[in-house]
């Protein structure tokens, strides 16, 4: 049962990694050849084998999107997963804390919807190929300055807004998520001086719900409380103990697992990883 579960969280956590850490998304009709320069294929569609990502010259050797904010926000993505699969191997391989586990998924569900941050400061032509992989149609998208909006119609026919603002100065982005006119989801992160900070706050049909994250490295929090109010915008001054006020939360640092179940029960045990 546990290697099941464990398999389950696996496909989960990796599917959101790679959605928001996906690879340059090309113009329409364009490709790279090895010297970096764009080429058209006879029927202007892409020839994949002949695109040549560009790399950030950094030891992480990510693909670059070319957006300032894109690339932020893929790197993020990227911290949070890694601290999030680490502490979703350490509650399911830990008895007690089995099924504890599962209430990481909301948080790694929520990566979903943020998909077209990862498009931010990309051409409409980008943007309009990137999300029609989701069958997202009518898709438009502005931007202003720091500050952008991508609207289409879901899969469902609904209408959604989402709109986003970026500090390159404190590597902060703030995005809101709009269905039908209707506000359901407020997400934040930022740069501190350990690693980032986050938090997501979703008011829809089902209730409310606040989530907090710390990540610092691999190591870092989770926070979850149900039917919270919206909360403040993040100051920089967040500390690792961002989460504790949460109605629930699970951190690890090290090998050291600590948290408050949902139940009101304590956690503190020695994380003993996977087998490869």
């Amino acid at each position: 049962m546990r290697k099941i579960l464990s398999l389950i969280l696996a496909v989960l956590l990796i599917g959101v990694v790679l959605a928001g850490c996906g690879p340059t998304i090309p113009k329409a009709g364009d490709s790279q050849t090895p010297d970096g320069q764009s080429q058209a294929t006879e029927n202007g569609d892409v020839d994949d084998d002949d695109i040549d990502l560009p790399f950030i010259p950094d030891n992480n050797t990510r693909p670059s999107t070319g957006s300032p904010v894109a690339d932020s926000y893929t790197a993020y993505i990227e911290a949070k997963g890694n601290m999030v699969t680490k502490l979703s191997d350490a509650l399911i391989n830990n008895e007690d804390t089995l099924f504890v586990a599962f209430s990481l998924l909301g948080i790694t569900m929520v990566d979903l919807s943020m998909i077209p941050a990862t498009l931010f400061g990309l051409d409409e032509q980008s943007v309009v190929f990137g999300l029609g992989f989701f069958n997202y149609e009518n898709v438009q998208y502005s931007q202003n300055g720091n500050s952008y909006t991508i609207s289409y119609k879901d899969s469902e026919g609904k209408s959604v807004d989402f709109s986003g603002t970026y500090d390159a100065a404190t590597d902060t982005l703030i995005t809101t998520m709009t269905e039908d006119g209707r506000e359901i989801l407020y997400s934040e992160y930022r740069k501190t001086s350990f690693g980032y900070v986050g938090q997501y706050y979703l008011s829809g049909e089902d209730g409310k719900s606040l989530y907090k994250v710390v990540v610092n490295g691999e190591d870092g929090a989770i926070g979850i409380s149900e039917g919270a109010s919206k909360p403040a915008a993040l100051t920089g001054g967040e500390t690792v103990d961002f989460v504790t006020d949460c109605d629930q939360w699970y951190a690890i640092s090290g090998m050291t697992v600590t948290g408050l179940t949902s139940d009101g029960k304590a956690l503190n045990f020695e994380y003993t990883p996977s087998e490869e």
